[in-house]
């Protein structure tokens, strides 16, 4: 009998046959988020540093950017507001994309959030609205302990000492793979909150120190960490699909190498600098003694 992953992967080439066929955009009052592909298939290094989210209430929640029937989330078009991609239902259904490079005794992992739209204002600032968003925050680690903590905004990083940004247990609704070595008892997950940047459009920024953020504002009221999938914790064929599509103004952070590497260049600190750390070469390609995905 054929396995699931089988199955889904000759879904997603018989898909891929029918690109040349005329495609039509869903209506937005009909876009809804996308069914997530199987959550939390990553690496214990990866779930030990993954960020904890909240989401001001004019900005959209974090949603899955490929299904697994490899449908590419089409996005929102930006009007009114920001209503249309706040649905409560996107919290407990997202995935966030993570990818981990480590030599030198350090690790980057790379967390990316897929938005299907970014609203900044009505006319006449609507010029910086744009369907699709992508945005991404980088822990840097060193020999188990997070170093630095880095959130995009504007296609730009900003960086904080991992010391300095206020982090949490992974909350009860959200909870980590019950493997025994992984702490749950540790506050790792750095808190952030995706917000509207002035004026301009949406990015992350750090969490208040001092409870400035409590209680969350999204719809659970909790701090969401949302389904994690690793580099090799899904589908290449999905991977690659969602790798090599075009989201317009927005882009994925790791749609080539040469970006991926990039990315780790603009937010690395300068400890990793000074250490050696090589942007562009994985000293393993699985993080050594850290558990496979099933």
């Amino acid at each position: 009998m054929p396995t699931t992953t089988t199955l889904l992967a000759a879904l997603c080439l018989s898909l891929r046959l029918t690109n040349a066929l005329p495609r039509t955009l869903l209506p937005r009052e009909t876009s809804t988020p996308l069914e997530p592909l199987p959550k939390d298939h990553a690496q214990a290094l990866e779930f030990r540093f993954q960020p904890l989210l909240d989401f001001d209430t004019d900005s959209c929640y974090n949603v899955p950017a490929i299904s697994p029937s490899c449908t590419i989330s089409p996005g929102l078009e930006p009007s009114g507001d920001t209503s249309p991609c706040r649905a409560p239902s996107a919290l407990d259904n997202s995935n966030v994309y993570v990818r981990g490079r480590c030599n030198r005794g350090w690790c980057a992992f790379l967390y990316s959030y897929y938005f299907q739209m970014d609203w900044a204002a009505p006319s006449p600032l609507s010029q910086w609205n744009h369907r699709h968003d992508w945005e991404s925050i980088v822990v840097w680690e060193y020999r188990g302990a997070a170093r630095s903590v880095a959130v995009s905004c504007h296609g730009e990083y900003e960086s904080r000492a991992a010391e300095d940004v206020p982090s949490a247990l992974s909350p009860a609704e959200f909870p980590l793979p019950n493997w025994d070595w992984l702490p749950k008892d540790e506050a790792t997950h750095p808190k952030v909150v995706f917000h509207k940047s002035g004026a301009r459009t949406h990015c992350f920024r750090f969490a208040k120190s001092g409870g400035g953020d409590e209680p969350p504002e999204n719809d659970k009221h909790v701090w969401i960490r949302g389904g994690l999938l690793g580099w090799q914790g899904y589908l290449v064929e999905l991977r690659d699909k969602l790798r090599d599509h075009d989201f317009g103004s927005a882009h994925l952070p790791w749609h080539s190498e040469e970006q991926y590497t990039a990315e780790l260049v603009k937010s690395m600190p300068q400890a990793a600098r000074d250490d050696g750390f090589d942007c562009a070469y994985d000293e393993v390609p699985l993080f050594p003694g850290i558990p496979k995905p099933e």
